[in-house]
């Protein structure tokens, strides 16, 4: 990038908010795939916005799921989803049945909610800019070389990627109490496989690390470790990879676009502008 590149973040009736781009290999691939996505309107959902009632109220959320799950034709209890074991057998149910219909993503994003919410999990700490099926094609094998820009720690207003994989991290398995078995392990939780461009921005300082037992996860994962990575081809993994995010940029008026979705006032789409 020869000169500065911005993204426009845009609503109908209010004024554009800046997003200013990184110079670094990884802004790359957000221009390469803005130059597609800024024709396409956001396609926000509920848990994109940080300040809504899917983050803070549970019987909203368990409503929601069995919602979802009564609309796909799908038996759960409702009575037991607030336990944690019985989400980790819905979430198998999930995976056995979804064959593309949106309906299944709303499911599927629920349960993580849900499993947030009895967890005791605050709600994230981020606004989020989802494209989802939208940008499919735009999607790319993740360049473990991206690793050297990542970190541990942003700050508020701060761009950036993150592991968006549909199963879990190795962390969130141990942490949900799924099975202690390297058969599931590997078919639930995933690496850093696939750069999606979907993008976020922090609402706080953010250390990824803060409030993590990797003392406790680490005792655990190394009996299962190198069986793990080697099913899925990696030579040089580190637990801290599991946290790590990619700044690619970062918003000056980030308290204006804060201010915006606490009053539910969400943006159209993004545009891309080289000055």
């Amino acid at each position: 990038m020869t000169t500065e590149t911005k993204l426009k973040i845009i609503w109908d009736d209010l004024p554009s908010i800046d997003v200013v781009l990184n110079n670094i290999p990884p802004s790359d691939f957000v221009i390469k795939s803005m130059r597609f996505l800024q024709n396409v309107d956001l396609p926000t959902q509920a848990w994109d916005n940080p300040f809504g009632a899917i983050y803070r109220d549970n019987e909203f959320v368990v409503d929601r799921l069995y919602e979802y799950a009564s609309k796909l034709n799908l038996d759960i209890d409702k009575p037991k989803i607030i336990d944690q074991e019985y989400l980790n057998f819905v979430h198998k149910i999930y995976e056995q049945n979804y064959d593309g219909d949106p309906d299944y993503l709303q499911f599927h994003e629920t349960i993580h909610r849900l499993e947030e919410l009895i967890n005791g999990l605050v709600p994230p700490n981020r606004i989020g800019f989802e494209y989802r099926e939208k940008s499919g094609l735009l999607e790319k094998d993740f360049d473990r070389s991206y690793l050297k820009y990542a970190t541990l720690n942003i700050k508020k207003g701060t761009l950036y990627m993150s592991w968006q994989e549909l199963g879990k991290t190795p962390y969130r398995y141990f942490m949900d109490n799924e099975p202690s078995d390297i058969t599931r392990l590997c078919e639930l939780a995933k690496p850093w496989n696939i750069l999606k461009p979907n993008f976020f921005v922090s609402i706080i300082d953010k250390d990824y690390l803060q409030g993590k037992d990797l003392n406790k996860f680490n005792e655990w994962f190394q009996k299962y470790k190198q069986d793990w990575c080697d099913f899925w081809n990696l030579s040089d993994w580190t637990p801290e990879e599991m946290f790590k995010v990619i700044p690619v940029g970062y918003i000056p008026d980030v308290d204006n676009l804060i201010e915006r979705y606490k009053n539910n006032i969400l943006p159209k789409r993004l545009i891309l502008c080289q000055e």
